[in-house]
């Protein structure tokens, strides 16, 4: 089958080409349209990705279907093999200002993603039609730097942090934007950097290298991540997630949860991989293929399985847990279920001046009050973060960073 796709979509050198209905893709969940721009042959591709960045799904035209696996790494790059009987081609490209682009042995495709996925059904995607409220306004903050996914924010005291996938830091202080770089730089995956945390007023840093925090200007190397040999970094290095427990400090990696005390790691039990994590009233919550808390030494599923939606951030909101998935929308725990609560927001959710507020990885920032979604600005970026912080809301998107005081 796929060689008989590959004899309609695939034939002679090629570029191919996935543009979404935004100016990036944070993720690649849902269906996408297929047109040969030669010939006009037309297919589908269907994508699911999950939290650590795998894609499985299917490629179908002329009526055959082979399936397909890959991976996303650091937010930018694609790497698909589709498989059937034995054969095998692959896709290697580049994800940047809203489309995948690269190789595959064939002709010249162009994908436009028609539908996100939502609770296993499928959404038409369409833009919504939530009006912004004049009230709102958005300061563009002018971040400097291109090419490169915002991955994390943090603020400490009047300066914001912006965490970067391959440059690194920067710091917004008095209107001035500067890059920070560790003095003394030993791999260069400290620029990876996959989390922020403030403790105190101390700045936390999760990278593909180890946890750092930022103190008198500069990195100091809190404990190298557990699965760095030498300098050669592995999936499994990379630390996805930071929290603080008491005086304990928490991180999620590909290869589970782990406690940093006295110098050392310790993995922390039988502990979920890949995993976002959130103290929430004082129990660690750890996100990955389900919702997870710690207690009583043991890690324990909250609510129903979530584990085909991929579930990220956790937050609390009067009394109500709430997770934003991949693709899928937010989900709120009521009565021991996860239970879905609108499809616009996937990602960033934080309470904002009593409001809670949710990003769209395509679509904006919106808010949420008795059971509906609201857009409230930035309608043409893709957010990949949202920060609530002294009653100023951020926004990191794929067109910048901005801010609103509501």
């Amino acid at each position: 089958m796929v060689k008989r796709i590959a004899a309609i979509l695939l034939t002679g050198a090629s570029t191919f080409i996935m543009t979404a209905c935004g100016p990036s893709i944070p993720n690649l969940n849902g269906t996408w349209t297929l047109k040969n721009t030669s010939d006009g042959t037309s297919g589908v591709l269907q994508l699911k990705e999950d939290k650590s960045g795998t894609l499985n799904g299917q490629l179908s035209a002329n009526n055959e279907t082979a399936s397909l696996s890959g991976v996303v790494n650091n937010k930018s790059h694609v790497n698909i093999t589709f498989n059937e009987n034995g054969n095998s081609y692959k896709f290697v490209g580049n994800v940047a200002n809203g489309s995948i682009v690269g190789t595959i042995d064939g002709s010249t495709w162009e994908a436009t993603r028609t539908s996100i996925k939502q609770t296993g059904l499928e959404t038409k995607q369409t833009s919504s039609k939530s009006t912004t409220p004049a009230s709102v306004k958005w300061t563009n903050l002018h971040f400097h730097a291109t090419g490169s996914a915002l991955l994390a924010m943090a603020r400490v005291n009047n300066t914001l942090f912006v965490g970067t996938d391959g440059m690194g830091l920067f710091s917004l202080s008095s209107g001035v934007w500067s890059q920070i770089s560790p003095s003394h730089e030993v791999s260069g995956y400290e620029r990876n950097i996959n989390c922020l945390l403030n403790v105190n007023d101390i700045l936390y840093i999760g990278t593909d290298y180890g946890v750092y925090m930022y103190t008198n200007h500069d990195f100091k190397l809190v404990g190298r991540s557990p699965y760095l040999s030498g300098k050669t970094k592995t999936s499994s290095s990379k630390i996805d997630s930071l929290a603080i427990m008491g005086n304990v400090l928490y991180a999620g990696t590909q290869a589970g949860i782990y406690s940093y005390q006295n110098g050392e790691w310790t993995i922390v039990g039988s502990s979920p991989k890949d995993a976002e994590l959130s103290n929430i009233n004082g129990v660690l919550y750890a996100s990955a293929d389900n919702v997870y808390a710690y207690q009583n030494g043991e890690w324990k599923q909250v609510g129903s399985d979530l584990s085909n939606q991929g579930p990220g951030r956790v937050v609390m909101f009067n009394g109500v847990l709430y997770v934003a998935t991949a693709g899928n929308g937010v989900y709120s725990l009521t009565q021991g279920s996860w239970t879905p609560v609108g499809s616009s927001v996937d990602c960033g959710l934080v309470n904002f001046n009593g409001t809670l507020y949710g990003g769209g990885s395509n679509n904006g920032v919106y808010s949420y009050t008795n059971g509906t979604w609201t857009l409230m600005g930035l309608p043409d970026a893709g957010v990949y973060d949202l920060l609530s912080s002294n009653g100023v809301l951020y926004a990191a998107t794929n067109n910048g960073v901005f801010s609103t005081n509501g």
